[in-house]
């Protein structure tokens, strides 16, 4: 949940990384941080040693590792990539994303329910 640093070795060895910047300082040679198999807590998430970790150019998904719970957001992750693909015309042609996928419509059915709930 910090800086990357030694980012040239990194992409020697094809080490994908995900970080809020980059650093010149590294602490590798002094070996004063750093732990492994403990438990960290990355932008607020709780990330525990064995969770599968999902991540690509638009976020980061950690999942227990749970082989049910893995296919499952796989599988979602994947008709998502579809549907986007899909949409990608429309959106395009200047439909909404907002229409696409239903929000438009679950905010207008919140805001009448509030509004009856008014009267």
């Amino acid at each position: 949940d910090g800086v990357a640093t030694d980012i040239a070795e990194l992409r020697e060895h094809g080490m994908p990384v995900w970080a809020r910047g980059l650093s010149a300082v590294t602490t590798k040679r002094l070996f004063s941080n750093g732990e492994f198999c403990t438990t960290i807590s990355c932008g607020g998430v709780p990330v525990n040693p064995g969770d599968c970790i999902l991540a690509d150019e638009n976020g980061v998904l950690v999942l227990p590792p749970d082989p049910a719970a893995i296919l499952a957001a796989a599988d979602r992750a994947i008709g998502m990539q579809k549907d986007e693909k899909a949409n990608m015309p429309k959106i395009t042609a200047g439909e909404k994303i907002s229409d696409l996928n239903g929000t438009t419509r679950r905010i207008d059915e919140m805001l009448a329910a509030q509004k009856s709930a008014k009267s």
